[in-house]
C-alpha cells in the first residue's frame, strides 16, 4: 500500500492558518510526522494561498530537505504544476512525483510535461457532467484516460485513477459504487494504480476514522493499492495491514506479525 499523507493542505483551516502565518517550523513537523507514521508521499497543495505557486515551492524544499518521501503536486491549475516539477526536477533530479490530477475533459495540457519528467499522474474519474454516479460510467472513463495516457506513453505503473470517495452521510450508495468501480479497474487493468481520497468517505460523520478504516480495508481487500489519508489518525496502519492478510497479498502474514512485534 502506497500511502500518500494528506495533512499539507491549503482546504484544512488550521494548515491554511500555517501557510498565511508562514509558520514553516509548524509545516515541516506536520510533514515529518507524516514520514515518520508510514506516508512514502506528501501530498502538497496549496492552492487557496494567495501565492500558490511560492508556497507550493517552499513546502517542496522542506519535503526534500527533511524526509525521503516522494512529493503528490495537488493543484487544479496545470502551469503551477509544471513550474512545481521543473522545480523539483532542478533541486532533486531522482524525487519521485506525482502529479494530481487530470480528468477526462480538463488539464492535458500537462501531460507532455509530466511524461518528460518520468513522473506520475492521477487520474479523477470526473466528466463534462461532473462525478458519475454509477461503476458503469466511472469505469468507461477510465478506460478512456488510461488508453489515452498509454498512447502518449505512460506506463500502466505510472498511472494512478482516483475512484472517487463521496460522503456516505450524503450517498448511502456513495462507497458501494468506488468499490465497484475499484473492482472493475482491478480487473481489466491489473498494473495500473488504484487510490481515493479516504477522508472523503467519512464527512460529516462522527468518529470518522471508524468508517475510514472499515472503507479503506474493503478496498485493499479488493485491490486498491495507494491511499491518500491521514496516517496519523487512529489504527490506520492496522487496517490496510489487516486487509493485506485478508486478500492474501501478506504472504504468510509477515509483514502483519514484525508489524506487532515491533511495537
Amino acid at each position: 500500500m502506497i500511502i500518500i499523507g494528506e495533512k499539507i493542505n491549503s482546504s484544512i483551516p488550521s494548515v491554511k492558518k500555517m501557510m498565511d502565518n508562514s509558520d514553516f517550523e509548524g509545516l515541516k513537523n506536520i510533514i515529518v510526522n507524516q514520514m515518520e507514521a508510514g506516508a512514502e508521499y506528501i501530498d502538497v497543495n496549496t492552492a487557496l494561498c494567495a501565492d500558490e505557486l511560492d508556497m507550493m515551492k517552499r513546502l517542496c524544499d522542506y519535503v526534500i530537505d527533511n524526509t525521503p518521501c516522494g512529493i503528490m503536486l495537488d493543484s487544479p491549475d496545470c502551469d503551477i504544476c509544471k513550474t512545481a516539477l521543473d522545480y523539483i526536477k532542478g533541486k532533486d533530479g531522482a524525487r519521485p512525483v506525482i502529479v494530481n490530477s487530470v480528468t477526462v475533459n480538463e488539464r492535458h495540457q500537462c501531460l507532455d510535461e509530466v511524461k518528460s519528467h518520468s513522473a506520475g499522474i492521477v487520474v479523477l474519474l470526473t466528466d463534462e457532467c461532473g462525478i458519475p454516479d454509477n461503476k458503469d460510467k466511472r469505469f468507461e472513463n477510465a478506460d478512456t484516460m488510461i488508453k489515452l495516457l498509454r498512447s502518449k506513453g505512460f506506463n500502466d505503473e505510472d498511472i494512478y485513477i482516483d475512484i472517487i470517495a463521496e460522503s456516505v452521510a450524503v450517498n448511502g450508495e456513495a462507497a458501494n459504487v468506488a468499490i465497484d468501480t475499484l473492482k472493475e479497474i482491478r480487473k481489466a487493468y491489473p498494473s495500473v494504480h488504484i487510490l481515493c481520497g479516504l477522508s472523503n468517505i467519512s464527512f460529516g460523520l462522527p468518529k470518522r476514522y471508524a468508517i475510514n478504516n472499515a472503507f479503506l480495508t474493503l478496498c485493499t481487500y479488493h485491490g486498491m493499492d495507494c491511499v491518500i489519508c491521514d496516517p496519523l489518525a487512529t489504527d490506520i496502519k492496522k487496517a490496510f495491514m489487516a486487509a493485506e492478510v485478508l486478500n492474501g497479498s501478506d504472504d504468510f502474514c509477515m509483514e502483519y506479525i514484525d508489524e506487532f512485534r515491533a511495537q
